[in-house]
């Protein structure tokens, strides 16, 4: 099999953290899945992360953005803002319909959790939504359990379309917790 017979095959996916440039597109990407694809109707007034995504996440000190890139095109993004102390939240997981069934979210997943282990981070929180089933798993796949939302920190922002949410803590989190009780 030539080159390009392998990459439409099994595309080559670099993962990255997000270049300013690529804002647009990211922004462009999450509100056409939750609008299009979810039927969602969310504003930028709702979703304020994403008028300038790698302002909200990166030149702000208070998080990371990384994105999927395949054939030159964004084809999915994850990201990860700070709550409090040692206290992170996933956000923005969306893969492009056109590129899913590659890995590519779970390798996002993959990278973001593989940073808190680096990154000092105590634990991650995320929020979902019934209808992203195929979301929850790869989540449980990662080590997220499913909490309540009375288990959340008082600084998470819960949208109006959550439904559920899931918590991912480190081994040194878990002993704490361990030792609280």
């Amino acid at each position: 099999m030539d080159v390009a017979a392998a990459h439409a095959v099994h595309p080559v996916i670099e993962l990255r953290v997000l270049d300013p440039a690529e804002s647009t597109a990211v922004r462009d990407l999450i509100l056409h899945v939750l609008n299009h694809e979810y039927g969602m109707a969310l504003t930028l007034d709702e979703l304020p992360d994403l008028a300038d995504v790698h302002r909200s996440y990166i030149t702000s000190g208070m998080g990371q953005f990384w994105v999927a890139r395949v054939d030159g095109q964004v084809a999915g993004c994850i990201g990860v803002l700070r709550l409090s102390g040692a206290d992170y939240e996933v956000r923005r997981m969306y893969v492009r319909a056109d590129y899913r069934g590659l890995g590519i979210a779970q390798r996002l997943l993959a990278l973001l959790t593989a940073w808190s282990a680096t990154s000092g981070v105590r634990c991650l929180y995320l929020e979902t939504n019934a209808a992203w089933v195929a979301a929850h798993h790869i989540y449980e796949k990662h080590g997220f359990v499913e909490v309540s939302r009375s288990d959340l920190p008082l600084e998470f922002p819960v949208v109006r379309v959550a439904t559920g949410f899931f918590r991912r803590c480190t081994t040194a989190a878990h002993a704490c917790a361990a030792m609280e009780q």
